[in-house]
């Protein structure tokens, strides 16, 4: 089986999309010989990569959707239920050719809830903030050698001709064309999610609490399989061998995880400066406390930190592309900000974190509850972040029954196994559509 799937990165750099389609590629590959075909959209070309049974292309290989599957022809597409314009163009395409789509809930740790008061909360300036993106000369996963004039902005129109031409090249209507580009324009700048998509054969959901959204939607209940979310697999069997650091005489060991909020357009150079400065001064006064940094995998830039580290004269070590959990058991408490899936997983693991607050950001999943159990503890001030601390490093933490409850209520069978529902899923509706075929 062919499978074809879309990054925004190529695949050796392992954000959650790809995390997810190597959870779901390893557990296919147990049932049924799968080559797993990668689609990577960003501005630099590069030549076909060959891994084994996965090959990686760049988009500029193909002139739209209809010849991208044409040239690619994929038994089965994977694309996320929302219409992002290169994925759109492929579901788009595999209408017109005949070619099954599965839909999926996307590569994040929950898409459905982020803390207790999400729903009520509304970022500042969201609309502003989704220009500042747009003007950016970098996109989340380029380093600063990448940086050019509007370099986001000339790629997000690229990426819309290309949705445009698809359009074209399935005969759509050119009013409907033209009435397309307004709405998603007019979606861009108030922020707006992206339309859900209707259109497609299947649907992998995380857990039943979506299944509702979805008959919204008009979705019959025999296009949906709930399997779980193929990410949590890996952080199931791996919170098991997260441990207590081993105290050394009255050293206390920290690692940072930062955030990329100026990637994102929330935070402002300035303000990104001002912060890391304050946080890393503030720790540099107390001699027991050793800090190091875990920066984000591909959205964060290493050598921006490098440079600030030689300007504050620090020695600290940076991490990216290493794992969470092959680095925490070295440290005794992880400091962090902003809003990240991460939180979420520290949460789950039970490690000792300090989060600091940013911007009346909201809160992923389970961290209200991680904070209520007092495996997370809130710093709303640098002045109270040294004797919070030491005060946290003396105290013993344990996951609480009620703590357990709400993440059992929040993760639909968090078992290790949603990677071969969802494999299971997918080869039988591939077989159900190939024995339609025939």
């Amino acid at each position: 089986m062919k499978l074809l799937v879309f990054s925004t990165v190529i695949p050796t750099k392992k954000n959650l999309r790809v995390k997810t389609f190597e959870t779901l590629h390893k557990a296919l590959k147990k049932r049924i010989p799968t080559e797993l075909i990668w689609v990577v959209y960003q501005p630099d070309q590069f030549e076909k990569i060959m891994m084994d049974d996965q090959t990686i292309y760049c988009i500029q290989d193909f002139n739209d959707g209809v010849d991208l599957l044409k040239k690619l022809n994929p038994d089965l597409v994977l694309v996320p239920n929302r219409k992002e314009p290169i994925q759109h163009s492929a579901s788009l395409a595999g209408k017109t050719l005949g070619i099954p789509l599965i839909g999926f809930s996307g590569a994040k740790i929950d898409n459905r809830l982020f803390g207790e008061k999400f729903e009520n909360m509304k970022v500042e300036g969201q609309t502003r903030a989704a220009f500042k993106k747009l003007l950016q000369n970098k996109l989340p996963a380029d380093s600063e050698e990448q940086s050019k004039f509007l370099r986001r902005a000339r790629f997000f129109l690229y990426k819309y001709r290309f949705f445009i031409k698809t359009q074209l090249s399935v005969k759509r209507n050119i009013f409907k064309i033209f009435f397309l580009l307004l709405r998603d324009f007019v979606n861009f700048g108030s922020s707006a999610s992206l339309p859900f998509n209707t259109s497609l054969d299947h649907y992998l959901l995380h857990d039943k609490l979506e299944v509702g959204r979805h008959q919204y939607y008009g979705i019959p209940a025999e296009k949906i399989s709930v399997v779980g979310n193929p990410l949590l697999d890996d952080i199931f069997h791996k919170i098991s061998t997260v441990k207590t650091r081993t105290k050394i005489n009255n050293q206390i060991k920290i690692l940072i995880f930062t955030d990329s909020l100026y990637e994102h357009g929330i935070w402002s150079y300035k303000e990104r400066e001002s912060f890391l400065k304050n946080l890393f001064g503030k720790l540099q006064e107390d001699k027991t406390i050793l800090f190091d940094i875990k920066i984000h995998p591909t959205t964060e830039s290493e050598t921006y930190y490098q440079g600030l580290f030689k300007k504050l004269r620090l020695s600290a070590k940076i991490f990216q592309s290493e794992d969470l959990y092959d680095l925490i058991n070295n440290y005794d408490i992880i400091v962090t900000y902003g809003v990240s899936t991460t939180h979420t997983e520290l949460s789950l693991c039970g490690k000792k974190t300090i989060l600091i607050s940013t911007k009346h950001l909201p809160t992923f999943l389970l961290v209200d509850e991680a904070i209520k159990a007092e495996l997370i503890r809130q710093c709303n001030n640098f002045m109270d972040l040294i004797p919070l601390i030491h005060d946290f490093h003396e105290q013993e933490i344990n996951l609480t029954n009620e703590f357990i409850e709400q993440r059992d209520k929040y993760f639909y069978k968090f078992d290790g196994k949603s990677g071969k529902r969802a494999a299971d899923s997918i080869i039988q509706f591939f077989e159900t559509m190939k024995s339609k075929s025939n």
